[in-house]
């Protein structure tokens, strides 16, 4: 029975997919207007079959190979560079949401547990909160993640049974996978966890075994680490650069699991949250939701009495992931801040509520596989731990509910209220009758179908008490069904034709034959992105910090706030070499806007301050890296351009002026020819980042940054041929370790 778990998994994935699979080419599996809409469709897109060291696009220029994010050194993502970026992203969601529950299953049969108790674990966490809901959001990155973390938990495992070359390495493999996958805080929680649970095998191994374990273990990290290294080292040089860098305690605290949202791991849309509907609890649902299933949470609680050492590992292993998942709502967030190390690199300690999910399907294994394996009496005592738990869980839910509705929902009235007092809540406050109903009606829809699989699982344990086999069917049909029920319609889609920029704008902006930029009003980035454009602004979590420094300053707001779309056309924009603006109504009359075409659903206007890519000047000074912005927005349009520098270079000369020639603009590699009337500066309007090198006349010039953010060469009066090239450090080498790890390791597994 258990050879055929994976291919029952399999059809499951298919089934929910299939609708995906079976709409009209470019629709992807996600919500328009989502993260995958937003930010990495385009993205991708726009990078097309290619891996793009230096991504031109938004924000000036960003690395995009040191972003993990995006996947492009994962070995599961070669579809992208095959496939149409569309049908690329629905394989991938099908084939990750897939491996969750296969390595679920594959860990729960390591622990020997029957085929009931793997295969209800593994469709538990496949289709819990945790996994499934991301796709409404399009978070790939994270599933393509959760999808190893059974395989990592069944490697650790097995290495503890038998320590073995080829083990170790098919562990290193399950690691290096999921950093590569794309993103890192899911590794890290993993990691912990990971770490954790070697740490209990290794204590309750025999002597004989400690060392070789703990040489695999170690072996396992080396190869885990080797094999993306691609990936992880351009990304640590990039987190140091990036707005995440020094974010502080408060940023590493949103996104918390408020206490209350405990209460979601039996009712999920007791808050809201679900597709579609609306949400009153605080933050996002889908970071913070537990859910794997009330027909599986009621195993689970029975789970928590087993004697099984495993089992009392992942009580713990529970309870320690609902503690960081709480993060800043626990008196001891600043210590965990402090103490344990790269908690303050990431946010949303919400998200390690997927191990408490996860721990709960490995007790949920453990509990229905004592309950089908048990005697009559103990049968007897755990369906009346289960029914008394059900009783406390889901009556008690249930007769709030009821009251509440009592006297126009005037306790359902008060809670709303109280709610919307509270510090985090993302969306608007109830302020109709009408919301408060439509509220009440949707939790109350939600802990209907709860108390349902609850009632129908306990009704099971009646019904099927002297056929074992047949009650291990029926627990996971019920399963399976509930949860089926729940996150089959978090599989939405979105057409990717509706991030496409009316033809006529971007035929006459791509008719530019020299490089710029366009800011967008009222047109969202990602369709300015995928269709071609290269933007001032953009959407995407993790940017370069000063370059958000810049551009917030130029906009009023705080430097450290998260960017936001450009909303005032300021001189100092002129240094993003912002070109044209694109509006999808008309804009109010401005001297320095000019229009340049009109269209049906977009106006292009020319915005006459804009500086080109390259620009030369005479006007250097020295400032520190505090005053520069001030400065760059005092500047007259009309007076030469500025280029400032934190070093002292002896240009004086503000007169001086260039004739230029040859302008070569590329993402990665640039060539300029000018003839310079007196020494001066030549600024490439382009984020400065490590790995840029200048060369005039073909010797390499100290490459300056300049104006806080661009880059800049000094160069004499004449000639110059200069060429701008990003060049990456060691990243080609470190590919080739890459792909050579991973062909070690592959080699290892397979002739052991």
């Amino acid at each position: 029975m258990k050879k055929y778990i994976p291919v029952f998994i399999f059809f499951i994935a298919l089934a929910l997919f299939a609708g995906v699979f079976l709409a009209p080419s470019g629709r992807v599996a996600s919500s328009r207007g989502a993260d995958l809409w937003n930010a990495s469709y385009p993205l991708r897109a726009a990078a097309g079959k290619s891996v793009p060291l230096w991504f031109n696009s938004q924000f000036c220029g960003l690395p995009l190979a040191a972003n993990i994010q995006l996947g492009f050194f994962y070995p599961l993502n070669a579809q992208f560079f095959l496939l149409d970026t569309a049908a690329s992203y629905n394989l991938a969601f099908l084939l990750h949401v897939f491996l969750a529950g296969l390595g679920a299953a594959l860990f729960l049969s390591e622990l020997g547990l029957g085929a009931a108790a793997v295969f209800a674990g593994g469709v538990s966490f496949m289709l819990s909160a945790p996994v499934l809901w991301r796709v409404t959001l399009g978070h790939i990155d994270i599933i393509s993640s959760l999808a190893w973390i059974g395989f990592v938990f069944a490697g650790v495992l097995r290495l503890s049974k038998k320590p073995s070359a080829s083990r170790a390495a098919a562990l290193g493999l399950a690691g290096g996978m999921q950093i590569l996958a794309g993103h890192p805080q899911y590794f890290y929680m993993t990691a912990l966890a990971a770490s954790a649970y070697a740490a209990f095998e290794w204590f309750a191994a025999a002597r004989p075994g400690k060392k070789r374990f703990a040489i695999g273990c170690g072996a396992a990290c080396a190869g885990a680490l080797a094999v993306s290294a691609a990936a992880w080292a351009p990304l640590s040089g990039f987190l140091g650069l990036s707005s995440r860098s020094g974010a502080g305690m408060a940023f590493a605290g949103t996104f918390s699991m408020p206490p209350e949202q405990v209460l979601s791991f039996a009712v999920p849309g007791f808050f809201g949250g679900q597709i579609p509907g609306p949400y009153w609890g605080r933050w996002y649902p889908w970071e913070i939701t537990g859910y794997f299933g009330a027909a599986a949470l009621l195993p689970a609680f029975a789970g928590l009495f087993s004697a099984d050492r495993r089992a009392v590992f992942f009580k713990w292993c529970a309870g320690g992931a609902l503690i960081l998942a709480l993060g800043k709502y626990l008196p001891l967030f600043p210590l965990l801040y402090h103490g344990l190390p790269g908690i303050a690199v990431f946010r949303c300690p919400g998200r390690f509520v997927v191990f408490a999910a996860f721990s709960g399907c490995v007790l949920a294994a453990f509990g229905l596989d004592a309950l089908l394996a048990s005697s009559p009496e103990q049968f007897r005592r755990t369906v009346r731990r289960m029914v008394i738990f059900a009783a406390a869980v889901f009556g008690g839910t249930g007769l709030f509910l009821a009251v509440s509705a009592a006297g126009d929902y005037a306790l359902w009235r008060k809670l709303l209220s109280a709610m919307s007092a509270l510090p985090d809540r993302m969306l608007a406050s109830a302020n109709s009758l009408e919301i408060y109903r439509q509220l009440y009606a949707g939790a109350a829809k939600s802990w209907l179908a709860s108390a349902l699989a609850a009632a129908a699982l306990l009704s099971g344990c009646v019904f099927f008490r002297d056929g074992r086999r047949a009650l291990g069917v029926f627990i996971c049909c019920v399963c399976l069904l509930e949860l089926w029920a729940c996150g089959h319609s978090h599989i939405t889609m979105f057409d990717s034709s509706s991030l496409a920029l009316e033809k006529g704008a971007s035929e006459f902006l791509a008719g530019d034959s020299l490089p710029h930029r366009v800011a967008g009003i009222g047109i969202p980035p990602a369709v300015m992105t995928a269709s071609g454009v290269e933007t001032a602004d953009g959407y995407y979590s993790v940017r370069l910090r000063a370059y958000q420094e810049f551009f917030n300053f130029s906009q009023g707001r705080p430097a450290e706030k998260d960017m936001a779309r450009l909303e005032q056309l300021t001189p100092m924009l002129a240094y993003l070499n912002l070109k044209y603006v694109v509006s999808a109504g008309k804009l109010p009359a401005n001297p320095l806007l000019k229009e340049v075409y009109s269209g049906p659903s977009a106006t292009v206007y020319r915005w006459t301050p804009g500086l080109e890519r390259f620009y030369f000047t005479g006007n250097v000074r020295c400032a520190a890296r505090g005053k520069m912005l001030a400065s760059l927005s005092d500047w007259e349009p009309a007076t030469p351009p500025l280029a400032l520098t934190e070093t002292e270079t002896g240009l004086k000369n503000a007169d001086a002026k260039a004739a230029f020639g040859r302008v070569e603009y590329s993402p990665a590699r640039s060539h300029v020819s000018l003839n310079a009337s007196a020494a001066g500066m030549l600024v490439m309007n382009e984020s400065w980042y490590p790995g840029w090198k200048a060369y005039v006349n073909g010797k390499e010039a100290p490459l300056l940054r300049v104006n806080y953010y661009a880059c800049g060469v000094a160069l004499e009066a004449g000639e110059n041929d200069v060429v701008f090239r990003y060049s990456p450090a060691g990243l080609k080498w470190l590919a080739a370790l890459s792909l050579l790890s991973f062909f070690v390791l592959l080699w290892i597994w397979f002739a052991g």
